[in-house]
């Protein structure tokens, strides 16, 4: 997935009270924060699947039920109020950086979804969403979301602080913005997860 010559990125960390190890920035090779995660909580693996993907262990990258009852919501309201995106059209969305709203994109997409379902485990394409989706803000992946907004290693974060970053994955720029909308959401996701 990764070229060889890519730097992943790595965290540094300062001493804080008590001897606790607080993170103090990400360094990459990019101007992208990213740094890759190996251990964070089944839970937020499970909560993603029932907020985003439902159907995700049993479709090969695209979920016709879901692109057509989306198509069907986006046609009756005449805007787009809903998308039919799997995780693993997500992920092939952030890999290759198009986020143009076109039917070409699309297509691209749903193809590069499928090329990744074939050479990729749900397991694997899990660890690659978690370690490639934005969070707003610049960050890449879990682990820097986690870092920055908590000061925190993935697998310590409380519920309340995963689902928060569940609840700002589907717009982080724009939740980060709007708290009430963002708090609306959470008691939403947290209704249907809980």
């Amino acid at each position: 997935m990764f070229q060889d010559n890519e730097y992943i990125g790595f965290v540094t960390y300062t001493q804080g009270k008590r001897n606790r190890k607080i993170p103090f920035g990400i360094v990459s090779q990019s101007y992208k924060q990213k740094a890759i995660v190996t251990h964070y909580s089944r839970k937020i693996r499970k909560n993603l699947i029932a907020i985003e993907d439902k159907r995700y262990f049993s479709h090969l990258g695209i979920d016709i039920k879901s692109i057509s009852r989306a198509l069907y919501m986006n046609i009756k309201a005449r805007r787009i109020i809903q998308g039919g995106s799997t995780i693993t059209q997500q992920l092939a969305r952030n890999l290759f950086e198009d986020h143009s709203i076109t039917f070409h994109r699309k297509i691209k997409e749903i193809l590069y979804a499928m090329s990744l379902e074939r050479e990729h485990t749900k397991e694997e394409i899990l660890d690659l969403y978690f370690n490639n989706i934005y969070w707003g803000k610049n960050l890449y992946g879990i682990r820097a979301a986690s870092l920055y907004y908590f000061a925190k290693e993935p697998y310590l974060l409380s519920q309340q602080e995963q689902l928060l970053l569940l609840t700002i994955l589907r717009g982080p720029n724009y939740y980060i913005r709007h708290s009430d909308l963002c708090m609306k959401r959470y008691n939403l996701l947290n209704e249907i997860l809980f």
